[in-house]
């Protein structure tokens, strides 16, 4: 798990599944923006409280396009070398 900038981001190598968190852990709904990508939602406020990416080291190899905002490898490498195995 590693921090940066109020954003914990965890990596579970066995699922490949990449999560991010903003700020505080607290509940959420999920809603699914793109095929494998699912946006963290507080239920009463509405406010994003995370992001979650499935089949990541797939996203990380590819150049992926999620809803019209490309996901350059250089972004995902990022976030990969930030992202410690977890689970």
């Amino acid at each position: 798990m590693a921090k940066r900038d109020g954003v914990t981001i965890q990596y579970d190598r066995d699922r490949d599944i990449l999560y991010m968190h903003f700020g505080k852990n607290r509940k959420a709904v999920s809603k699914e923006i793109d095929d494998g990508v699912l946006l963290r939602v507080d239920p009463k406020t509405q406010e994003v409280v995370g992001i979650t990416i499935l089949y990541f080291s797939e996203r990380k190899q590819e150049q992926k396009e999620i809803k019209g905002v490309t996901c350059h490898a250089e972004v995902v490498q990022e976030f990969a070398m930030v992202a410690k195995p977890s689970m």
